[in-house]
């Protein structure tokens, strides 16, 4: 059987897309976890906050340890699903674990520097600040990995700013909804084929 050349390009050009799409849906499917996990926190932290606002530093911290650790939990468990399927060695699962957490000191790093810079902010403007990083952040991914998350991102901080500017009474329940809402249901779209 004789192919053209036209024809054999053709097949080659629906592999590579498969292949990308495949790419695509295996980044979504790492990253909902995470979406979901700190779409839970930030719900309940601004709940608590806008419910009893006197526990609402005491929710964040503890929203905060909680993500984190589940962060780790999810870093370690994903890398180690890797490495027994074969798709990576164990020296690169520990590398790209290294790489997370030092990921994460910069953060808290560049968070502790803009305290400093910044000075103290009122807890609306701390919680607008830190989302909108976040939120940015899966934009940035998002640019890379697929439009899903991108759209997830721009949709949390386009509702953060609307908050932020029109909300003023209740902002931190217009979080739990919009901010830490947007990022469930982001996870549970990121889960989708």
């Amino acid at each position: 059987m004789n192919i053209s050349r036209e024809d054999a390009a053709a097949a080659l050009a629906s592999v590579e897309s498969a292949d990308r799409r495949m790419d695509t849906l295996r980044g979504y499917r790492y990253m909902a976890p995470y979406l979901q996990l700190w779409g839970a926190v930030w719900f309940i932290a601004n709940l608590v906050d806008d419910r009893w606002h006197a526990r609402a530093s005491g929710a964040w911290l503890a929203g905060i340890v909680i993500g984190c650790a589940g962060t780790a939990v999810l870093v370690v468990t994903q890398a180690r699903a890797r490495t027994r399927l074969g798709l990576t060695s164990p020296e690169r699962s520990r590398r790209r674990s290294l790489g997370f957490a030092l990921l994460g000191l910069t953060i808290l790093a560049y968070f502790i520097a803009m305290g400093v810079v910044l000075g103290p902010l009122d807890a609306r403007q701390a919680n607008a600040f830190i989302s909108l990083f976040w939120a940015l952040g899966y934009m940035a991914v998002g640019s890379w990995l697929g439009m899903r998350l991108f759209l997830t991102g721009l949709f949390t901080v386009i509702a953060i700013m609307a908050g932020y500017l029109y909300v003023h009474d209740h902002f931190a329940l217009w979080m739990a909804f919009f901010g830490g809402g947007s990022l469930l249901l982001g996870g549970l779209w990121l889960r989708r084929p």
